[in-house]
């Protein structure tokens, strides 16, 4: 497992990525740091998360997928996910879990295209939803839209860890997928 765990000095993020996001830290301190010897016999469950762009000030533009098991069985499905594959939309995550090692590298994002491998262009998010709402994808940029439409798309948001993977595991069960228990 050792092997599998890999960090990046603080503040490299990549495009493509992929994390492994675990699901029973989800009351842990964000600022919490943790090391390898963390996961040291921890089977899991934990999430897969790919980096799809570093938004600056705006977070890390990232995708789930719902891929849930040890870190040994998101290895071995690190080919198979794709934008159908995804848990949820695309969402703004803080880097503050990756760079505590919170959320461990499984694989880098070499040969990743994020247009290709993610939609990028296509991904919306809503900025400022309450006062003069805007639609923001990397294609157009930010553009009005009507205070009723906000509903429609994914908030731009930046997730804190526990608040993300409460919603990785919410989701889940709201679809009736069993979580395994390490």
């Amino acid at each position: 497992m050792s092997e599998v765990l890999k960090r990046r000095p603080k503040g490299n993020y990549v495009d493509g990525d992929m994390h492994a996001v675990p699901l029973f830290w989800a009351e842990e301190l964000p600022e919490k740091r943790f090391s390898k010897k963390d996961f040291a016999g921890v089977k899991g469950p934990f999430a897969l998360l790919r980096v799809i762009s570093n938004e600056r000030g705006g977070g890390l533009l990232a995708e789930v997928f719902d891929t849930v098991g040890s870190l040994d069985d998101l290895v071995e499905s690190l080919d198979d996910v794709g934008v159908d594959k995804r848990l949820f939309r695309p969402v703004a995550v803080t880097s503050l879990p990756i760079d505590k090692g919170r959320w461990p590298l499984l694989r880098e994002g070499d040969g990743y295209d994020k247009e290709r491998d993610s939609g990028y262009s296509q991904i919306q998010l809503v900025v400022s939803p309450r006062s003069l709402p805007q639609l923001w994808s990397p294609a157009t940029g930010a553009q009005p839209i009507r205070p009723e439409q906000v509903q429609q798309y994914e908030p731009w948001k930046v997730w804190m860890p526990h608040q993300l993977e409460q919603r990785i595991i919410k989701t889940l069960e709201d679809r009736g997928t069993p979580i395994p228990v390490g």
